[in-house]
């Protein structure tokens, strides 16, 4: 009786940790899509922010409001501290290069290609907890992802930074 006792008691235990690890939550924020192409910056769209985090990775999805093919998914591994996009690699190329103007506590850090190609997009702007702040490419124009709307002038600040 006793054997069976603890052989449950340790069964109980063992499920309880697994089901642990399978703990997810999800937080939904909007961020205002904003473009800039040489001397003009615009406002494209709103978009919903849906980071699901898990005990190994944040799934970032951005989905339009307004036109579902601009819709994207990055990942980002908690352990590695690498993202995820297209199926490309990013890491850390440099940490903490960019302050959040809105926020002087909130830095976002540079990450690069694993493996660059010429056409890449790079640099990624990004920390964890806020996702992309700015994406960019050599052969793309710069989009920024901000938490307000109408901040243009957070915009050009950032992209005084960046160039």
């Amino acid at each position: 009786m006793k054997k069976n006792l603890t052989l449950l008691i340790v069964l109980l235990v063992s499920l309880s940790c697994s089901n642990s690890k399978k703990k997810k939550s999800t937080i939904i924020e909007s961020r205002y899509l904003y473009s800039s192409t040489l001397d003009s910056i615009k406002m494209r769209t709103e978009f919903k922010l849906v980071k699901t985090i898990t005990d190994t990775l944040i799934h970032y999805k951005y989905k339009s409001e307004s036109d579902s093919t601009r819709n994207f998914e990055i990942y980002y591994k908690l352990k590695t501290e690498s993202l995820f996009l297209n199926s490309e690699e990013y890491k850390i190329f440099k940490e903490n290069s960019l302050q959040y103007l809105e926020n002087p506590e909130v830095w976002f850090d540079d990450y690069r290609m694993a493996e660059p190609i010429i056409d890449g997009i790079e640099p990624i702007m990004f920390n964890s907890e806020y996702g992309i702040l700015a994406i960019t490419g050599a052969l793309n124009p710069t989009h920024f992802f901000l938490a307000k709307k109408n901040d243009t002038l957070i915009v050009k600040k950032i992209l005084e930074r960046l160039y």
